[in-house]
C-alpha cells in the first residue's frame, strides 16, 4: 500500500469509538480534552451509550455499523479481536473510502490481515495497544487520565504505508502517552503473553490454589494484594 497523508489536524477530525467500556470510554474522553471535530459512540448496549451522551463523553451514540459512520475519519475499535472482525465487516458499506482504523486489542495473532483483507479502496487498518488501563472495568472507570505517561504499541504489518504508521505514533503522544515502540504482531503477542497475560495467571494461580481458604485472610498483606490485584 501507498504511503499517504494523514491528518494531526485534530480538531477537524471525526473519531468513531467501538466499545464503550474502560479503554473506549477513556479513548472518547482523552478525545474530548484533545477537542477533536466529533465522537461517535459505538455499542450494543443502549444504556452504556445514554449514559455517555448525558455525560458528554460522545456526541452521536450508534448501536452498531450504519449511516452514522459516514461521518467518521478514523474508528477505533475498542472491542475484543473477534467482535473488531464482525464489526468491521458489518461497517465497510459505511465507512469513508479512505479510512483509517485502528484497535486496542491485548493479542493481534492475524487480526491486523483478517481486518484488512475486509476493507476496499483506501480504507487501512493499523494495529495498535495502549498499555493503560486501571482497576475495574465499564464506563464508569474510564478516564482521559489513564494514557498520560502510558506507553503505547504500534503494531505495523506489510501493508500498512508510512503515513498510517507515523499518524497512530503522532495520536497516541497526543492523547498522552509518553513513549511509542514499534513491533511486528508476533514479536508483540510474544512479549505481551511475558508482560501481561502471565501476571494474570500467576493471579489465578494463587486465588485459586488450595492453600487459599477462609482463613487466608488474616494472614494476607500488602506483597498477596499486590500479586493478585489482577
Amino acid at each position: 500500500m501507498e504511503s499517504g497523508f494523514r491528518s494531526t489536524d485534530w480538531q477537524q477530525l471525526t473519531f468513531a469509538v467501538v466499545g464503550m467500556g474502560l479503554i473506549g470510554g477513556s479513548y472518547a474522553k482523552a478525545l474530548r480534552r484533545l477537542g477533536v471535530k466529533k465522537i461517535i459512540g459505538v455499542d450494543t448496549d443502549g444504556k452504556v451509550l445514554r449514559q455517555a451522551q448525558e455525560q458528554a463523553v460522545i456526541d452521536e451514540a450508534l448501536c452498531g455499523a450504519g449511516t452514522g459512520l459516514q461521518a467518521a475519519d478514523v474508528v477505533i475499535c475498542s472491542v475484543y479481536p473477534a467482535a473488531t472482525l464482525d464489526f468491521v465487516k458489518s461497517a465497510v458499506p459505511f465507512l469513508q473510502s479512505d479510512v483509517l482504523i485502528t484497535d486496542a486489542t491485548g493479542i493481534k495473532g492475524s487480526l491486523p490481515e483478517d481486518v484488512q483483507r475486509l476493507l476496499t479502496g483506501r480504507m487501512e487498518f493499523i494495529a495498535g495497544h495502549p498499555m493503560a488501563g486501571r482497576q475495574g472495568s465499564g464506563l464508569g472507570m474510564s478516564q482521559a487520565e489513564i494514557f498520560d505517561g502510558a506507553n503505547y504499541i504500534v503494531v505495523p504489518a506489510a501493508f500498512n504505508s508510512s503515513g498510517a504508521i507515523e499518524w497512530l505514533s503522532s495520536f497516541a503522544g497526543a492523547i498522552g502517552c509518553r513513549q511509542v515502540v514499534q513491533v511486528d504482531a508476533v514479536e508483540h503477542d510474544r512479549i505481551i503473553a511475558y508482560t501481561s497475560n502471565l501476571p494474570h495467571a500467576l493471579a489465578v494461580a494463587l486465588i485459586n490454589s488450595a492453600s487459599y481458604n477462609e482463613n487466608t485472610k488474616y494472614f494476607i498483606a500488602g506483597s498477596f494484594r499486590d500479586g493478585t490485584r489482577v
